[in-house]
This record gives structure tokens, C-alpha cells and sequence, in this order.
């Protein structure tokens, strides 16, 4: 997808319809990820590492579509927030985030 003369991707209403698509999908991760903590014994540490960095991918995917931008096939965090810089719609508290923390279990398995 990509924008001409400077139109939105979507209507409003099908931008609201992909960026809670996105947000229940960020949740579905969350969700996933606090159950599985609830695993006392032989808790899967690195699937809550998995299902956290979808959960941030999503998140952030879902900032980029409510900005009507491009939405890029890629589960590299850095990306995401790069193109969110790009756009000048980058949150505060994210610019201080250490995306290695979320990023290594997944890059672990071969996620890019």
C-alpha cells in the first residue's frame, strides 16, 4: 500500500476497523504472555519473550495505521520505530526503550 498526493491509506472507519484489529491482536499476545507467567514450575521464559515482542510489534503496527502510513511486513522492532520517527508520531517514553530487552527472544528463533 502507499499514499499519492498525500491521501490516507484508509477511510477513517477502515482505519479504525485495521488499528483494532491490530490492538486485539497486541492483546491476544499480552494476554498469552501474563497466562503463561502464571506457569510457576517449568514456566516457557522464552515464550512470553516471543509473544511480548508480538505484543509490541502489533502495538506499534497499530500506531502506524492510525497515522494512515504504511504498515511494513516486518517483525524487527527497530523498523517500526523508525518508521514511527520518520513520520514525527514517535511516543516519548518510546525513544528511551531498550528494544534488545524484547528483541532477543525473538531474533533468538530467527524472527526478522
Amino acid at each position: 500500500m502507499s499514499t499519492t498526493d498525500n491521501e490516507p491509506l484508509h477511510s477513517g472507519d477502515e482505519r479504525l476497523v485495521i488499528v483494532s484489529q491490530w490492538l486485539r491482536k497486541a492483546d491476544n499476545d499480552l494476554r498469552t504472555a501474563e497466562h503463561t507467567l502464571t506457569l510457576v514450575e517449568d514456566c516457557p521464559f522464552d515464550t512470553i519473550g516471543f509473544h511480548a515482542q508480538q505484543c509490541t510489534e502489533k502495538a506499534l503496527k497499530a500506531v502506524l495505521a492510525a497515522h494512515g502510513s504504511d504498515v511494513p511486513r516486518t517483525h524487527d522492532l527497530r523498523k517500526l520505530v523508525d518508521a514511527l520517527r520518520a513520520i514525527g508520531h514517535l511516543p516519548a517514553d518510546v525513544t528511551g526503550l531498550d528494544l534488545d530487552l524484547v528483541c532477543k527472544p525473538c531474533c533468538a528463533l530467527g524472527c526478522r
